[in-house]
This record gives structure tokens, C-alpha cells and sequence, in this order.
């Protein structure tokens, strides 16, 4: 009886799947290194279009989430400035409270200089060396007077005091809302500055507009002539609503506070699921991959294996 042996055949499948078995194994070994199941867009198939889009939107969010927190720190400083402008007018209208029921002035004047100084450095507050009442002006001080005098030589209302534009300062804080947040000097502290302005014209003796009925004007002293104190009794309504346009404008500024950080939150929840979605795509599972590099190594050993025997094989073993 005749055998006939193919080895050429054989060889040449043992080959193929001893290759298979190396690609295999490197792949995996691939994926245990980079944590990622493919190099490429290529190696995902059809998941790449969705991947592509879903790294678009979590990029979006994250310059968003950027955008954001700077937006906060903004937000944060106008509300302490706010609250600081927000004492000044109430410690105002407190320190002619003091002076009507002691009938004496002497000491409300300077008060009311202490408290203007302290209002044109609020309203020329910076942050990152911009001002921030000033519109889109961020180089430019939105209060151009330093002093009780400047006050004094401009004309009531003193809007002549004010160099900020009308242009309030927004931004883009998410991808279909745009919170304009700015704030502006005279819209913030025109009335106030108008309600320290009165005091003062009437104590260098000039009547302010509507107060011919208080007249003559003079230095407030001790006691309080009955003029003054009708005067100054007349003006408490004027500087109460000064202080409730300020207070306006602090919880105005509160309600973009928690815009922003309900949008926040939103955000930081989108964006872990979008991480987790993309880390569903494109990155191996660790254990996974781990136990398939093992398999891979013992299959191709055994390959190797097998191909060694082989090529120890000649047609003598066989005779």
C-alpha cells in the first residue's frame, strides 16, 4: 500500500494560523499598554461617527465649563463690590438719621465725603486690570471725579461723572444662552452719587433743584437750623431709593449667580456621561483584555510549538 504525505499543504495552513494567532496577540498586547481598543478611527467601524460627535459635544462643554468658572469669579467680585456699594448707602442715609435725631451736623459732611471717596473706589474696581463698571471701556475709569470737589463743580444730576458706555459686557454660556452680566457705573451709582451731591451743594450754600422751599442753604452746624432738618428730612426718601436702586441691581446680579450654577451643575453632569459614553467606545476593558492576551500567548506558543515539531519531520520518520 502506497502513503502520499502533503506537507507543503499543511505547512503552509499552520503558517497562516500561526500569523493569525501573532496579530492576535499583538492587538491585544496593544490594547493591555494604551487602555484604548484601536489606534485609530478605523478600528472602531461604525461606533466612529458616533465617538467623533460625542468628543465634539464634550469639547463644547468643556470650553463652556472654562468659560464658566471665569464668568463666576465675575460674578462673584460684582456681588462683593455690590454689597459693599449697598453699606455706603445705607451707612448714608444712617448718618443723617444720627445728625437729624441729635440735631447736629457738624460731623455729616465729612461722613458723607468719607462715604463718597469709598464709592468712586468701588465704582472704579478692577479685576484682572479691567474696570468692571464700565461697560466695554475696561481701560477707561468709569468715574472720572476723585473727590468732593469734583462732585461739587458738576451739574445735578451728575451724569457728567460717568465715562462708561451703554455696551454691557456678555458671553456665551452654553450653546443656546447668552447671559449678558455687566454692570454699569451710572447706571449703579448715578442716583446715589446725586444724593450725596444734594447734601453737599446745600451745606456750600447753593439750593438744589426742588429745594427752594428749604432755602437759604448753608453749613450744616450745632444745632440744626428747622431748614436743614426739613431738608435733610426731604432727602431721606430720595437716598432710600438710591439704596433700593443699588440693592435692584445686587439681586439682579444674584439671579445670573444662580443661572450660571444651575447651568453648571447641568454641564458637569453632561459631561460625565458623555466621558463615560466615549469611554464605552473606545476604551478596552482592562480584565477583559488581560484574560484574551493570556489565551492569545497560549495559542501562540502552541503554534510555535506545533511548527517546531514539524520542521523536525522528514519522510525517514516515516519508513
Amino acid at each position: 500500500m502506497t502513503f502520499r504525505i502533503g506537507s507543503f499543504a499543511q505547512s503552509q495552513a499552520l503558517l497562516a494560523d500561526t500569523l493569525r494567532n501573532q496579530s492576535k496577540t499583538f492587538d491585544t498586547q496593544r490594547q493591555v499598554a494604551s487602555g484604548y481598543k484601536s489606534d485609530d478611527y478605523k478600528g472602531l467601524g461604525r461606533e466612529a461617527t458616533t465617538l467623533l460627535s460625542a468628543k465634539s459635544t464634550r469639547a463644547r462643554l468643556e470650553a463652556h465649563k472654562q468659560n464658566n468658572t471665569r464668568l463666576d469669579l465675575k460674578l462673584n467680585f460684582y456681588d462683593t463690590t455690590m454689597r459693599e456699594l449697598e453699606d455706603s448707602a445705607r451707612s448714608l442715609k444712617q448718618n443723617v438719621l444720627t445728625a437729624l435725631s441729635s440735631t447736629n451736623g457738624t460731623l455729616m459732611v465729612d461722613q458723607v465725603k468719607n462715604i463718597l471717596d469709598r464709592t468712586i473706589g468701588l465704582l472704579n474696581t478692577q479685576l484682572d486690570g479691567k474696570y468692571i463698571f464700565a461697560g466695554t471701556r475696561t481701560d477707561t475709569k468709569p468715574v472720572n471725579i476723585t473727590d468732593a470737589a469734583g462732585l461739587l463743580a458738576l451739574p445735578e444730576p451728575p451724569s457728567g461723572a460717568f465715562d462708561n458706555n451703554k455696551i454691557k459686557p456678555s458671553t456665551r454660556i452654553d450653546d443656546n444662552v447668552v447671559m449678558e452680566y455687566g454692570m454699569l457705573a451710572d447706571e449703579v451709582g448715578q442716583d446715589f452719587l446725586q444724593a450725596m451731591q444734594r447734601i453737599l451743594m446745600f451745606d456750600s450754600g447753593t439750593l438744589p433743584a426742588g429745594a427752594a422751599a428749604y432755602g437759604p442753604a448753608g453749613s450744616f452746624g450745632n444745632p440744626l437750623t428747622p431748614n436743614q432738618v426739613a431738608f435733610l428730612e426731604n432727602e431721606l426718601s430720595r437716598m432710600q431709593a438710591a439704596a433700593d436702586g443699588i440693592t435692584a441691581q445686587t439681586a439682579a446680579n444674584g439671579i445670573r449667580q444662580k443661572q450660571l450654577e444651575d447651568t453648571q451643575i447641568r454641564q458637569e453632569r453632561e459631561v460625565t456621561f458623555i466621558k463615560g459614553f466615549v469611554g464605552e467606545i473606545e476604551d478596552v476593558n482592562l480584565a477583559e483584555a488581560v484574560t484574551r492576551l493570556n489565551q492569545d500567548q497560549v495559542a501562540l506558543n502552541a503554534s510555535f510549538n506545533v511548527i517546531s515539531k514539524l520542521n523536525n519531520f522528514s519522510l525517514l520518520n516515516f519508513l
